[in-house]
This record gives C-alpha cells, structure tokens and sequence, in this order.
C-alpha cells in the first residue's frame, strides 16, 4: 500500500484478492488503473508462460509476446533456451576480463558457465542446460534479466 500521506498527488492503492492469472492479460484493465493511478510511465511483468509491458501515453497497444519454449522446431531443428536462473544484470564476460566466457557459434558442454548475472557485487553463473552450439545470444551486454528469461539458444550439434 502506498500512504497517501508522503504523495498527496497518489492514492492510496488497496490490495484486493484476484483471480488465478494464467497469463498476464488476465488482469491488464486492473493493472492499466494501478500504473494510472501511481503515476508510473511504464510496467512489465514477464514470466514462463510470456510477458505484458504497459506504457503511458503509448499509441502502442498493451500485448502478450509468448515466451520462447524448449523444444520448438525452427528450420527442422530442435533448439534449447538456456534461461535465466534469476534476477540480475547479465553478463557475457567477467568483469575483469575483456573477452566473453563462450563466443557466439561455440560448441558448449551441459553445464559449461555461458555467462554471469551481477547482482550488487555479487557473480552468479549461468550455465549451459544441454550440449550443442551456441546459436544466438537472446540479451544485450548489462541488460537486467528475470527469473526465466531466455538468454541464449544452443542448438544440437550436428
């Protein structure tokens, strides 16, 4: 609950009990009032089953980008998405270090470390969840990620 008291331009926001959401768009009308009524520019929320970002002022419309999924064929090959162990800045290098931990193209081990995510100070791995090549990196240099977030694709070698 935000206390009206130390912004007197918000109100205050009381939580109500809300339905199972099975995917973000569950509640968009609810969330759009929330992000109104709070003054934020901007929300997303993103999980397993795909992610909703809502803007202020945007003539975009709010909308639902299903989450990439193990197993799906693309050129009749089946690719793997190594995810997100958590929440964090990722990082292809160690920050001493110039080079990154795998280059693109690169064949991988199971749980080779492909990258790190900086939380604070600290350096978590995120380590390759099959055997194959390193098909595309999904996220930018320093880029913060959430828990499940796709952030690279190997694809079996051949």
């Amino acid at each position: 609950m935000i206390p009206a008291a130390s912004n007197p331009t918000v109100s205050v926001l009381e939580p109500k009990a809300l339905p199972p959401m099975t995917t973000p768009l569950d509640h968009i009308p609810l969330l759009a009032a929330w992000l109104a009524e709070t003054g934020l520019d901007s929300l997303d929320l993103s999980g397993p089953e795909g992610s909703v970002s809502l803007r202020r002022g945007s003539s975009s419309a709010p909308g639902l980008t299903p989450a990439p999924t193990p197993g799906d064929k693309i050129d009749g090959a089946a690719e793997t998405f190594v995810r997100s162990p958590g929440i964090g800045a990722f990082l292809r290098a160690h920050p001493l270090r110039d080079e990154p931990l795998v280059e693109d193209g690169a064949t991988v081990e199971a749980g080779q470390i492909l990258a790190l995510l900086r939380v604070g100070a600290a350096l978590f791995p995120v380590r390759a969840t099959a055997s194959g090549v390193l098909a595309a990196v999904l996220r930018e240099e320093g880029a913060l990620t959430g828990y499940g977030d796709p952030l690279f694709d190997i694809r079996p070698s051949l």
